[in-house]
């Protein structure tokens, strides 16, 4: 290595939280989002058949859901942190690419209504499978199918709701 040539940090390759401050952490602004999504949810408009679940339902349900099971972790996090050990930790590998998933799904529901559900689905879908590290082309090719046909078909024939 020349003189004028500086060597450079390494890329971070992983990252070590407490596991109960993470957990805490974590749940803390997963209420916060939920709550700010029931409350958004709660303000759709109800459906005109009260056996149908409809477009203004579903949401306030799957956000009821998300908050029980988060607080259910939070309070799971209280119960073990007598049982483990201080210096438990969560190791996060590949942070920079935890970031580009989570902005991924972010890209995701802000084009949702501009481009669609199907080509959403399908594009979002295999821009995550490589985030995550798959690279065998099939299952690049069928899970994303497979995965919009499922979300497509539940919401469409099952749940009576048109996605755009």
């Amino acid at each position: 290595m020349s003189q004028s040539e500086e060597p450079t940090a390494p890329l971070v390759k992983h990252v070590l939280f407490p596991l109960f401050w993470a957990e805490v952490v974590i749940g803390v602004l997963l209420l916060g989002a939920i709550g700010f999504y029931l409350s958004e949810a709660l303000a759709l408009p109800g459906s005109l058949n009260p056996s149908d679940v409809g477009a203004g339902r579903f949401p306030t349900i799957a956000g009821g859901v998300a908050f029980a099971a988060t607080v259910v972790m939070l309070i799971g996090a209280f119960l073990r942190r007598k049982r483990t050990q201080p210096d438990d930790r969560v190791y996060v590998g590949r942070p920079l690419w935890v970031l580009i998933c989570a902005g991924l799904l972010v890209g995701q529901a802000e084009l949702f209504e501009v481009l669609g559900a199907v080509p959403v689905i399908l594009i979002s879908s295999v821009l995550i499978m490589l985030t995550c590290g798959e690279r065998r082309p099939l299952h690049l090719i069928l899970t994303p199918i497979a995965m919009t046909v499922v979300i497509y078909s539940l919401f469409t024939y099952a749940l009576g709701i048109q996605l755009p």
